[in-house]
């Protein structure tokens, strides 16, 4: 990590020390992987509500849809040095073991579901909303 922040140290000075920097990389590499999943998940599952509930259309007003093109340019730059510096295996499941997918579709039904709960209650639907709120818990 020193070599991303302040250029390359010198050889491990001790077998302790090698070990901590083993453990250093493998826990920056966990992180820039759980970002990229992230970002994948976020933006599956926007794709999937627009392309469900809007015809396709984008929903992001553009200051929004450039911030989150600068945060996943971001991820994927990190997700490059990543991959430089240590690849991924093969054998590498998202957070949790879940598919993508499945992390998508979850996320989806998710928001649709805080979209619908919201909307029963400013239409003094109040047990519509309760009812989604409770299928939640017992899930």
């Amino acid at each position: 990590m020193g070599a991303l922040l302040g250029g390359p140290h010198g050889p491990p000075e001790s077998e302790e020390d090698a070990r901590e920097r083993r453990d250093a990389w493998r826990s920056w590499r966990k992180a820039v992987d759980l970002l990229s999943t992230e970002v994948r998940v976020e933006s599956g599952a926007r794709a999937e509500l627009e392309r469900r509930y809007l015809g396709g259309h984008a929903v992001l007003f553009p200051d929004a849809a450039a911030a989150w093109a600068g945060h996943v340019a971001f991820v994927e730059r990190l997700l490059g040095l990543a991959e430089a510096i240590e690849p991924a295996r093969p054998t590498r499941r998202p957070s949790g073991g879940e598919t993508i997918a499945a992390q998508v579709e979850a996320l989806a039904t998710w928001l649709a579901d805080d979209a619908r709960v919201k909307a029963y209650e400013l239409l003094g639907e109040r047990e519509r909303a309760v009812s989604i709120m409770e299928r939640r818990l017992r899930t």
